[in-house]
Parts: structure tokens; sequence; C-alpha cells
């Protein structure tokens, strides 16, 4: 940044002491005193907020991006296609990243949710409210799971049991207000030196570090992830990881550090313009009261009594995420804790997800049907038992099928008279239709829909909703739309570009250049253990991932045949 030309006095002065000097490229220095221990390994997590793939891929090969290429792309291993997990929000994904729990599991299902039973509404888009995620999911985080071992967080908001936390709230609050988002990435990267003064002071450098860059995803909502603006986000980030690679080998850390790098979603252009308002339809075509922002501040903070009575005249709860997802929470019969009213379902929907209705749409109610707005491109529902989970679109209506076989999950698709997901199942390799009948598990859908436009798509939407939290109806967004105005580019829905995530690891043992198949956010956090040789603790399935180290380390790496 350029240092305005005047001088600056007064209370500004300070904002202008916290700005200066961010234009410098110079690696922040990581002096450790000779008593310090260094682990014999450790990793360094580096998320980068809104990272789209296919720009990604596309700033690669014109060069942009000569860090990322060196360090991860030539080496590390790259994973072809890793998916983030539904719905693709930030604080959705970020808790599976570092809980290797799926938002189903762990309890987070956006940036904003509705807890039905204990009546809340919670939004953390606040700065009163940005950092009381650590208090609202169960699931273990990954460092709660490195036992005596030290650990640091850099202004991530998921940091519970880090052993040194730093927010960084008034310098990258005062950065964001004035518009310097890319020098809010620089200063994640430069907190490597107090990381450094911390070890000192403890003897002992972490086992793992967690640095968050938010400035990218930002950038991509405001302008759009195919503006110049967005490119050069990434191309900053770019010159932090050198920053960063350039501070580790002066420290001598390299070959004990392995470093990761991915994302917590994708990004879609959209027309600012091309949005629905999702509360307003239900107000003017079911007629209903609906609650689509917190009631007075945060409702947690409010009695029972008090909580009970600010949602009791209402029929519904909307949340929007990212502006491309809504889950739509219904009232039930006589309360809100009971599961949803079947009527006001039939209402939305045109009949409850699970009963005996029949192959056939009811399209007598005079009602103009969700699903058959130009904005939505799926709506998912439940039935009771959330082991079946209905698909419907203008395109048809399809359903998942989940069932446990001895301590295996089997998933089933179902496309019925018409696939809700349109044709995308001529893109699975193969017999689609016998694929598509039987029942395969996990590992057997990813692979299979990976290179799909909706990759991972049957396993993830039968995950979200294992929690009541991810509502009684969940709408994704068609592309060039929103439910929400104004931004130039969003996040939350099911397509390719948002649904898939960069992720690249590198370190002492790991090939150079290579390459494996398929991979799931929730994956991360078992493989930063098992890199570390950290056995799972707790009984039963301690993660919805999996360990991916015995396959970073036989990686495939391409053979390059020079003429």
């Amino acid at each position: 940044m350029t240092p305005h030309p005047h001088a600056v006095r007064g209370p500004a002065a300070l904002v202008f002491a916290i700005l200066s000097g961010c234009s410098s490229t110079a690696p922040p220095p990581v002096r450790l005193d000779p008593q310090v221990h260094i682990p014999e390994r450790s990793v360094l997590l580096i998320s980068v907020d809104g990272l789209c793939v296919r720009k990604l891929d596309e700033y690669l090969a014109a060069g942009d991006l000569p860090n990322i290429q060196k360090v991860f792309a030539e080496g590390g291993v790259r994973v072809r296609a890793a998916v983030a997990t539904q719905p693709t929000i930030t604080y959705a994904n970020f808790t599976t990243i570092l809980t290797g729990r799926a938002p189903g599991s762990h309890g987070i299902l956006g940036n904003k949710w509705f807890d039905r039973f204990a009546l809340f509404y919670r939004d953390y888009t606040t700065t009163a409210t940005y950092r009381f995620v650590d208090d609202e999911f169960a699931a273990p985080t990954v460092y709660e799971r490195l036992a005596n071992a030290t650990s640091a967080s850099v202004q991530s908001a998921v940091r519970r049991g880090a052993t040194r936390i730093i927010d960084n709230w008034a310098t990258s609050g005062v950065r964001w207000y004035f518009g310097y988002l890319e020098d809010i990435d620089w200063l994640e990267i430069s907190r490597l030196e107090e990381i450094a003064r911390d070890a000192n002071r403890r003897h002992r450098w972490p086992s793992f570090i967690h640095l968050y860059l938010p400035a990218v995803d930002e950038i991509g909502h405001r302008h759009g992830c195919d503006s110049a603006e967005y490119r050069h986000s990434v191309m900053n980030v770019d010159a932090q990881i050198g920053r960063l690679h350039a501070a580790l080998s002066r420290a001598g850390l390299l070959d004990r550090t392995y470093l990761v790098l991915t994302s917590d979603h994708g990004h879609i252009p959209v027309p600012p313009e091309n949005f629905l308002n999702v509360a307003d339809w239900l107000r003017q075509t079911c007629h209903w009261t609906v609650i689509a922002a917190p009631p007075g501040g945060p409702a947690k903070a409010l009695s029972w009594p008090q909580r009970r009575q600010a949602f009791a005249a209402a029929d519904a709860v909307v949340t929007v995420n990212g502006d491309r997802v809504a889950a739509i929470h219904v009232r039930g019969p006589h309360d809100w804790c009971e599961t949803a009213d079947p009527q006001r379902l039939a209402l939305l929907l045109g009949h409850v997800p699970g009963a005996d209705h029949g192959s056939a749409f009811d399209t007598q109610h005079s009602a103009r049907w969700l699903w058959d707005d130009p904005a939505v491109a799926l709506v998912a529902a439940p039935a009771a038992d959330r082991d079946m989970v209905e698909l419907i679109s203008r395109s048809g209506r399809s359903r998942i099928d989940r069932r446990r076989v001895g301590n295996a999950v089997e998933y089933r698709y179902d496309p019925m008279e018409a696939d809700a997901l349109g044709d995308w199942s001529r893109e699975i390799p193969g017999d689609a239709q016998r694929f598509l009948s039987a029942w395969h598990d996990e590992a057997d859908w990813l692979r299979a829909t990976a290179g799909t436009q909706y990759p991972d798509v049957i396993v993830q939407l039968a995950k979200l909703f294992d929690s009541a939290r991810a509502g009684d109806v969940v709408l994704f967004a068609a592309l060039d739309w929103d439910f929400a105005a104004g931004n130039a580019g969003s996040h939350g829905s099911i397509f390719r570009d948002e649904a898939l995530v960069p992720m690249f690891f590198a370190g002492p043992d790991l090939p150079h250049g290579g390459l494996i198949d398929t991979a799931r956010l929730t994956d991360v956090t078992p493989t930063m253990l098992g890199l570390l040789s950290i056995a799972p603790q707790g009984n039963g399935r301690t993660y919805d991932g999996h360990d991916l180290t015995p396959a970073l380390r036989a990686a495939e790496v391409p053979t390059i045949l020079h003429p």
C-alpha cells in the first residue's frame, strides 16, 4: 500500500501506524533461541478463504503463482478433486477442516443457523459474535487432539484448544474497515515472528500452526472471481506463501515441517441484480410469519421464556448463507420443539418428504412452488428418520437413501420419474444407471461423482441433515442467482466451482509433484495428525474423514517426456 502524502496527526495517526509498512516483501524474522525444542515433525496449515480451483489453475497455467507452483504443485502432492462439505460456507467448513467432522456431525451449519430445540438464531457475521463458534460445537479440534504438544492459531475463529491464539482483532479490523484486505493476509504471515517469540518463552516450537487468510473470499464477494481484483488477491496470497517459505527456510524448519494448503469453498460470479428473497417469498406466497434475522440481537442471551416468546408467532425461520444456500425451518403443529408441521411442509413443497404420496407432484395447489423459481437449482428435504432425503427441482424429483451395514454406511440414489439433478448422471463413468440403482459406500460415491457438475452431492446432502440445525428444507441457488442482493460473487450451493477446493500437502518425506485422485475436507485433520504420527483417540467413529498419509507417501508422480 502507498502511504498518504500528507502528514497524519491526532487519532488518525494510530490508524496510519497500524496500516503502514504492509508493502514489505521481506519474510518475517523467525529467530529461535538455542534452548527451543523443535519437534521432529510439525504441520503448518494455510487456509485461503474462498479460493476457486478453476481460477487457481488458470493463474498457475499463466505463471502468476510462482510460489504455489514451486512449493506445492512441484514440491508436494496435490489432490486432483478435493471436495468441500455441504453447505459450502465458511464457518461450516472451517469447523470441518479443524475437526475432521462434517457439518451435520459437528453442528455448525453456516455463518448463520437456527436451533429449533434451543430456540436461538446464531449469526457469526458481527464483531460481537464472530468468535462464539468455539462454544457451539462438541467435536474435538485438532488442537485438542495434540495432547501435550503446543499449537498456534492466527485469525481463525475456530481455535478452541490452541496454545497460542492470535486474533488480530484491532489490526485486522482497521484494515478491513479501510478496505486494505490484502494487507490482512500479509499480516497473517508476519505473525510468524510473534509465534517465534512465544516459542522462545515456552522453549518449544509449535507442532501445529494454522494461518487463516480471509481476503480472497471478501474480494470475490465484492468483485466476483472473474475480476482483476480477485486475480490480484490470489497473487498476493502467492507472495505471502513465498514470504512464509523463506522464513521457514532461514530458520532451518523446512526439513521438519509439513505444509498444507486448502480452502473452505470455491466461488462463482453472480450478477448482483439476480436474487430471490426467500423470506419474502414465504410471506407473500404461503402467507407465513417469517423470522429472517436475529430478533433483538443474539437470542441465546435471552432467557428461555423470552426466546420462546420471540419465536412463538413465527411459522418459519430462514437463514441465508454465502448468499447461495437458504435453510427453512418450519414450526411444528403446536411448538418449535416438535418436528416440522406436515401441513406446512405440504404447502411449501406440494407433499411431505418420505410420505406415501405417489410418484407425481401435487400440482393442484394454487401456490407457485418454490422449487419452480428460476433462482432455485435444487430443494432438499429429509424424511422424518433423516435416512432419506428428497431432492426436488424443475427437472423432477429424486431421493437419496442411506443404510448402515455393520460399521459401514451405504447410499443409493433413485432418480424416480425424472432426475432432480438433470442430466448429471451422464458424467458418471461407466454404466451410470446401474451404478445409481445400487448401494455404494462413501468412497465409491466420491470417485464416481468427483468429475461431475455436482461432485460428491449424494453423500454430502445425506450427511447434511444429520443435524436438525440444517433445516427442514434447504434451497440451493441456480447458477447466476443469489438469495440476497448486492454481491458480485457468492458461494454456498452444490455446483462444481463452489464445491471443489484446492488441497496440497508438502513435506520432508512426500513426493514432489505427486497426485492423488480424491479427498474431502473431512480428511484434513486426520491426515495432519497422521503426518504427525498421532493416532485417533476416543471410542466409535472419531472422524468423518480418513487419514490420507499412506496415499500421499505413495502418490503417483507423472512422468514428463521431453523431446
